[in-house]
């Protein structure tokens, strides 16, 4: 992770709360969400994916997007018809 800092130019003291949270993503192969997807630029093998910031009026609205439950597919699944 400070390789991947360095490289990017950053100071590693000064990001070093988000070095261990990227080193804990990567090491378990999970993604980071964050409101601050800049602060993830460039570090190798993370996953950042963006998320609005909470109250922000101008963010797109959480009721916007939608979802598909596949629980209910997988409990009843359609028979060929």
């Amino acid at each position: 992770m400070a390789a991947s800092l360095r490289r990017a130019g950053r100071k590693t003291t000064a990001r070093t709360y988000d070095a261990m949270i990227a080193a804990t993503a990567v090491a378990n192969g999970l993604p980071v969400y964050t409101c601050n997807p800049t602060d993830f630029n460039d570090i190798d093998g993370l996953e950042v994916i963006p998320v609005p910031v909470p109250g922000d009026p101008l963010a797109p609205s959480a009721h916007t997007q939608t979802t598909h439950d596949t629980t209910h597919d997988q409990e009843n699944p359609q028979q060929p018809g």
